[in-house]
């Protein structure tokens, strides 16, 4: 082996280790995610795992909106905490986690799975404080800083599963699961219609959305992977505003990144 030959050799295997720690850094950051969404004293730190340096972040939880850009982001984060917060607790796990960093070390795409419950704490996400299953799965798109070298959420999507009473089965309770954010939620420039919202039903096949992402070289600006294609998009109604996500994509511009 050449010595340039042996030099090539080393740097790639390099670059590799580097995607390599990206994997245990991203699982990181959404552990963090985690442990700040546990209680909704602390929830408005969420904006901390998203990437504060770009002005093209989103957030879609369920069927409560989108939001695009970090002021609606953050704003999102906020309006879910209050001064009265007695009881309330959003216990998520991360399980089956499937990351794939991208070729050129720059983004990643990833899913897992997350079982849970939750109790809203009264007057600020119910009119009384009741508790829930809540299992679902996210879909998300990180990107790395490309000055400090830290990775943070860029596109965030939570699948809801099920939303059913503690007390009831939610084969039977699937119909009655919450739609919408309480009081209507919070409302900013940057918050558009959620793209999909499809939880689980006793009287339908579930949709295997989010789709594990799948490896990839470059970034293209779309955040469709979640979806799997057009025949699965057209098969379980998955629908974007017209010429919307084109805008709030950035498809096909990855000289963004």
């Amino acid at each position: 082996m050449s010595e340039e030959t042996l030099w090539k050799e080393i740097e790639h295997l390099k670059f590799e280790l580097e995607r390599q720690k990206a994997v245990n850094e991203i699982q990181q950051v959404m552990a963090h995610y985690e442990a700040v969404h546990l209680n909704p004293a602390y929830i408005a730190r969420s904006i901390e795992c998203f990437a504060d340096w770009r002005d093209d972040i989103s957030a879609d939880v369920s069927d409560w909106g989108c939001f695009f850009g970090y002021d609606a982001v953050k704003g999102f984060w906020e309006s879910q905490t209050g001064d009265d917060l007695r009881g309330g607790i959003f216990f998520h796990t991360l399980c089956s986690p499937c990351i794939q960093v991208a070729g050129d070390g720059k983004t990643a795409k990833a899913t897992w799975m997350s079982a849970g419950f939750e109790t809203m704490p009264a007057g600020i996400m119910a009119d009384e404080a009741k508790s829930f299953w809540c299992w679902g799965k996210y879909g998300i798109d990180f990107i790395k800083n490309p000055e400090t070298g830290e990775w943070k959420i860029w596109h965030f999507k939570w699948f809801r599963t099920i939303r059913s009473d503690f007390y009831k089965d939610w084969y039977y309770d699937s119909a009655n699961t919450m739609k919408g954010q309480p009081g209507g939620g919070y409302d900013h420039p940057g918050r558009k219609p959620s793209y999909y919202f499809r939880p689980y039903r006793f009287d339908e096949i579930p949709a295997p959305f989010p789709m594990d992402p799948e490896p990839y070289e470059h970034y293209n600006g779309d955040f469709r992977w979640p979806f799997g294609g057009k025949a699965l998009e057209e098969k379980y109604g998955v629908k974007y505003p017209e010429g919307e996500y084109e805008k709030y994509y950035n498809v096909n511009w990855p000289e963004n990144i």
